[in-house]
């Protein structure tokens, strides 16, 4: 079963440029765990919003800090609060 570290991982290397939005739609789109088949739809949202990244840097800043968040919160296993994340708005503080 994929983890939420390997996904936390993945995240961490798309922010960083070292694998493209389509590796991680590959790895995770299907997933065998329910958890992360859940917060698809919003990791989603921040991979199909490259190119409005590219344009507003309010809109970029407040994306990647909250991919940083997201990545923080399955890193420590706060499931539940990363739910809580849609890139759409900056999320309550965690």
């Amino acid at each position: 079963m994929i983890t939420f570290q390997e996904l936390a991982n993945d995240l961490e290397r798309h922010l960083h440029g070292t694998v493209d939005a389509d590796f991680v739609r590959q790895q995770y789109r299907n997933s065998d765990n329910p958890g992360i088949t859940a917060l698809m739809s919003s990791i989603e949202h921040f991979l199909s919003d490259s190119d409005i990244r590219g344009k507003d840097i309010n809109y970029r800043e407040m994306q990647e800090q909250e991919m940083m968040k997201l990545i923080k919160l399955l890193r420590s296993g706060r499931i539940d609060d990363a739910r809580g994340i849609t890139f759409l708005q900056k999320s309550k503080a965690i």
